[in-house]
């Protein structure tokens, strides 16, 4: 795999290539077969694992919460009189 030098050069190591189906016949007759791919690392190295913090979710007593007050919107009804003075 190249670096980005090389994908910016258009050289083969940077993985640029005539054969993507997704470049118009005009652009790849241009030499143009650039595309705007990028690959992005969002896993979690396994040895920092105990590192991270952990992952966002609300407790069993938040999520209850939200429900009551936001139920509504899930449900596709009108706000209640009562969460519309609590939205005031």
């Amino acid at each position: 795999m190249g670096g980005r030098e090389e994908a910016a050069a258009g050289g083969e190591e940077g993985g640029l290539s005539g054969l993507d189906p997704s470049i118009p016949p005009w652009r790849r007759e241009a030499g143009d077969t650039t595309n705007s791919r990028a690959i992005i690392g969002a896993c979690r190295p396994y040895h920092w694992r105990d590192a991270y913090p952990r992952l966002n979710a609300l407790s069993v007593a938040e999520q209850r919460e939200a429900r009551r007050k936001f139920g509504w919107l899930l449900d596709g009804g009108a706000a209640p009189d009562d969460e519309a003075k609590d939205r005031e």
